[in-house]
């Protein structure tokens, strides 16, 4: 029982570290990719709202098409 529960609390906050760790480094990294890819046109400066989950899933859609070409 207790060691369920500590399975628990342990992948949850293994879940949670992961995810905003990852989060953050695919939106840093997509956000300079589609500046670059844009001419600086998008995403817009932090105060004006944009689609987080386009800019952080840029980066794993390029890793996810380079692979596949690797291995074609």
């Amino acid at each position: 029982m207790l060691g369920s529960v500590a399975e628990a609390v342990g992948r949850f906050f293994l879940e949670f570290i992961g995810d905003s760790l990852a989060g953050e480094i695919c939106y840093r990294m997509g956000w300079v990719m589609l500046k670059v890819l844009t001419l600086g046109r998008y995403p817009p400066l932090p105060p004006e709202r944009h689609n987080r989950g386009l800019v952080a899933g840029l980066p794993i859609v390029v890793v996810l098409v380079g692979v596949t070409i690797l291995f074609s």
